[in-house]
């Protein structure tokens, strides 16, 4: 990839709050527009001044995801044009419509944001969108393709944490390529008969979904079985297979950092993740956590060790280190001084974090209050709309009626101390809108009152089958 990107953007000194406040104000992004599923969840918290993801081609779900951008714009008072949701995703048309956001806006700065699938997939035309608005004086911010193809590589990461902090942050794995069919049966086999009790399989390209547990009385030593997992994963065309030795925790977090277009890194948040007890696939999060202030920053200077290999190899923007919290074992080398456990990374993902998502959302919100962001508190979680539901309006009568007494719906009016809110993130309902990103974001003011509330919502959203079974609170 040619593109040279500028390195005007300097982030490295900023607080985390003053990060979401130039991003809102000084930068138009342009979000990764692959999967036609996002255009409605980016404008959660892209509402303006963003070229988000293609809609997808249908008039009923363009109407649906156009008014779902209004009514956040209504919400958050959020101020500027509003986001672009193109319907193609050929990159020499954008130039046109990127350089309108631009002019309304008066930025001087775009930032590239995402997987940069459409760069991989057509990376003469985005270099060429690139040069066009360099040459207009504009500067632009993304990471290289080759770094995050890299590091989005979990073998890789496995390769370079063990080089930069030592084998001992990683659970013990093994690497296949995907027509090692053969080798991986042994190993599974020989796994479990040297007394093994639990096995995760992982496919490339398919994030948490695509996680397999497997245990000694689960498993046959049959190909089969292995080919009819294989056969149904959604990254049928991934080209690698790990597999790891499952380590039981007590919690698991995302560290999330920004890198600037020096390369200079800033830490973000620290999130606790909300999971599947059935893959680990990542359902939710929330931003109050259990760990002291000490073993915080003790998981934060763990992951910027990684953070800054990244940014030498070219990563810029956001980026997030999936870590998981146990029990000591013998050869582990991060422990946390406060709890006395340990801290074992699993992977990174080289895009805006969900969580990232969410605080940006509560930075309009706060924003639009007068506040800062961290004076919030929040837990999103995706959420199971009963077929019944037809439309927005519905789901959230449903919410509010199962939350009553818990949580008001999220409205213009100003907020109150004494409340906890709910948002619903997309949930269109009637099946119009094929997303992934039905969720709820519950939030209140960061005290302690407000944290019983939401765990207090969440359990009883659980009770009434609104929330993913299995969830991990």
């Amino acid at each position: 990839m040619s593109i040279q990107y500028s390195a005007i953007l300097i982030v490295g000194s900023m607080s985390c709050d003053d990060l979401y406040a130039y991003l809102l104000d000084e930068v138009v992004v342009i979000r990764d527009r692959s999967d036609r599923y996002e255009s409605g969840f980016s404008a959660t918290y892209l509402p303006t001044a963003a070229m988000l993801r293609t809609l997808y081609p249908d008039t009923n779900v363009a109407i649906a995801a156009k008014q779902f951008q209004d009514e956040v714009i209504q919400l958050l008072n959020a101020q500027g044009p509003p986001s672009m949701m193109p319907a193609n995703n050929r990159p020499e048309e954008l130039i046109g419509p990127i350089s309108r956001l631009l002019e309304q806006t008066g930025r001087q700065t775009l930032f590239f944001e995402g997987y940069t699938e459409q760069i991989v997939q057509s990376p003469t035309c985005w270099d060429a969108i690139a040069r066009h608005f360099q040459q207009q004086g504009i500067a632009v911010l993304g990471a290289t393709v080759d770094a995050v193809n890299c590091w989005n590589n979990k073998p890789y990461f496995r390769t370079r944490v063990a080089d930069i902090i030592g084998a001992g942050a990683l659970v013990p794995g093994t690497c296949f390529a995907r027509q090692q069919r053969n080798q991986l049966v042994r190993h599974l086999t020989a796994e479990f008969e040297r007394g093994i009790s639990q096995l995760i399989v992982k496919v490339s390209s398919a994030g948490g979904w695509g996680n397999l547990i497997l245990r000694p009385s689960q498993w046959t030593a049959d190909p089969a079985q292995l080919d009819a997992f294989l056969s149904q994963s959604s990254s049928a065309k991934g080209d690698w297979i790990l597999v790891e030795h499952w380590r039981p925790w007590s919690a698991t977090y995302c560290v999330s950092f920004f890198i600037d277009g020096r390369g200079k890194t800033l830490p973000v948040e620290v999130c606790e993740q909300l999971l599947t007890r059935q893959s680990g696939g990542c359902i939710g999060s929330k931003s109050f956590l259990a760990l002291s202030m000490k073993d915080k920053q003790v998981m934060v200077d763990f992951c910027c060790l990684l953070v800054e290999a990244m940014a030498i190899d070219g990563v810029r923007g956001f980026i997030g280190i999936d870590t998981i919290v146990c029990e000591p074992l013998p050869g582990d080398t991060h422990y946390l001084p406060d709890s006395g456990q340990t801290a074992i990374a699993i992977e990174a993902n080289i895009r805006i974090n969900s969580h990232n998502q969410d605080c940006w959302f509560l930075a309009h919100l706060a924003r639009r209050e007068g506040l800062h962001r961290r004076d919030f508190i929040h837990m999103a979680i995706k959420v199971s709309l009963p077929l019944t539901i037809a439309c927005r309006q519905d789901a959230i009568a449903l919410f509010s009626h199962q939350l009553e007494g818990l949580a008001l719906p999220l409205s213009a009016n100003s907020l109150t101390a004494k409340n906890v809110y709910f948002f619903l993130s997309e949930c269109y309902g009637g099946g119009c809108y094929p997303s992934r990103y039905n969720r709820i974001i519950l939030l209140g003011f960061a005290n302690p009152i407000a944290q019983h509330r939401i765990l207090a919502c969440t359990a009883t959203l659980a009770q009434a089958g609104l929330l993913p079974e299995g969830l991990t609170l």
